[in-house]
């Protein structure tokens, strides 16, 4: 039978009546929304081309002043912030939080309380900003008196000293070894830190000397306390550097690797004899 050419033919299949829904764009026999694994891939490659691609030197240029303008901004903002609220002097509650801060993943509930210091286990903050000798001599008046009974103990009570100062660096160290003269007076002094005396050459002037005082950096402590060859058995007051920032504004806790040095040093021989009243900690 033929067909009957008076149906609507060129409406079958079609039940929207009309082309609004035809894209001409979409290559034949590809779904609305969908491209062909060939474009695909052709767009890819064209993207990994144009990432493998060595920057320009405008490109360049101008990344590295955006890292120059980011690291400039922050130096100013600590500048900046230091400026307006002052450099505040260090407290109990700063070491106590900044120990507790680095160790807070890595211990316990029992070892991080093993770390906790009673408030009589420091000396007074330098809350008038005083300089080293002024902070020492005032926070141990009787330092003539101790010196001089430390000299009459017999020499088995070598290898430690009364006062250790620790701080970031070797030139920090030479810088306050000087400024403390007024307050050390004739006391024996020890230079613990490197790029000064070889830790041998250490190890020999702490055996044959009765030292007093010790100006030292952490990781150089560290060393000479695992060797046997310091002690703290003399040792009545530990006074940390924490105020002073170096060029780049930061105190030598902010420095990872000293805190490392730092934190180590306290958990396993400084904090440890606190706690059982042998010492003190200042925070300069």
């Amino acid at each position: 039978m033929a067909d009957d050419l008076g149906d609507e033919w060129w409406l079958d299949g079609d039940t929207t009546g009309g082309q609004g829904d035809i894209e001409p764009d979409v290559p034949p026999g590809v779904k609305h929304g969908q491209k062909k694994a060939s474009t695909l891939r052709k767009e890819n490659e064209q993207i990994k081309k144009k990432r493998k691609q060595p920057p320009t030197s405008e490109e360049q240029e101008n990344k590295e002043q955006a890292k120059k303008a980011k690291k400039k901004k922050k130096k100013k903002n600590l500048t900046t912030h230091l400026a307006s609220v002052g450099d505040q002097p260090g407290t109990k509650d700063d070491l106590q939080v900044s120990m507790a801060t680095y160790y807070h993943d890595d211990l316990s509930t029992v070892e991080m309380e093993e770390l906790i210091l009673d408030d009589d286990c420091f000396l007074a903050p330098n809350y008038d900003k005083d300089p080293i000798s002024g902070y020492l001599s005032r926070n141990i008046p009787t330092w003539t008196d101790m010196v001089d009974e430390h000299k009459k103990k017999e020499k088995t009570s070598n290898h430690s000293s009364i006062v250790l100062l620790l701080t970031s660096s070797a030139k920090r160290a030479v810088d306050l070894n000087r400024d403390t003269q007024a307050f050390k007076g004739t006391c024996v002094t020890a230079k613990l830190f490197a790029k000064h005396l070889r830790i041998s050459e250490q190890e020999k002037y702490l055996s044959s000397h009765r030292v007093q005082f010790a100006v030292a950096t952490p990781h150089r402590v560290s060393s000479l306390l695992e060797s046997g060859s310091f002690t703290v058995d003399d040792m009545k007051y530990v006074v940390l550097d924490w105020n002073w920032r170096d060029a780049k504004l930061r105190r030598f806790v902010d420095i990872p690797e000293l805190k490392k040095d730092l934190f180590g040093l306290l958990r396993k021989h400084l904090v440890p004899a606190a706690n059982k009243g042998q010492l003190s900690f200042g925070l300069f």
